[in-house]
């Protein structure tokens, strides 16, 4: 069970968006909904979600901001979908060198979400194959030792 962050100030966005994802076909496991950046990051390091949703727009520190400083503390980032109501290049630009899964505008559609959920989920699932091989490999190792 994927455990996924929901951060969006506009309430209705977030509360759509736990919903959809309940009803979604994927394992995963809505941690909350901040509706701020400081709370969006106090968040991210106390529950430490694999996927995070965030809106880019939002009081105090903007989504993008946070996952810098998520960065620039040493913190794994979460696979993260941008959503925004910006068709700006500049935010997408800052989107891409983040390493953003999607970046979704609003007004959102349900398949566009679930298509970025299910990419999120297959780079998780190949992040731990490739965990299991290692160690998998690792022990193979010491075993003909």
């Amino acid at each position: 069970m994927y455990r996924i962050l929901i951060a969006d100030d506009e309430f209705w966005v977030g509360r759509w968006l736990s919903q959809v994802l309940k009803e979604s076909p994927f394992e995963v496991t809505v941690t909350g909904i901040s509706d701020n950046g400081e709370e969006t990051l106090k968040a991210l390091l106390d529950t430490r979600p694999d996927i995070l949703i965030t809106d880019i727009n939002m009081p105090l520190i903007d989504g993008l901001d946070v996952l810098k400083r998520l960065e620039e503390a040493g913190e794994r980032l979460p696979k993260t979908i941008v959503i925004s109501g910006y068709d700006e290049f500049d935010y997408a630009r800052r989107a891409i060198e983040l390493e953003v899964m999607a970046y979704l505008l609003k007004p959102l559609e349900r398949s566009a979400v679930y298509e970025a959920v299910e990419k999120a989920v297959a780079a998780l699932e190949k992040e731990q194959e490739r965990k299991e091989q290692t160690r998998d490999g690792f022990t193979a190792g010491v075993e003909n030792i």
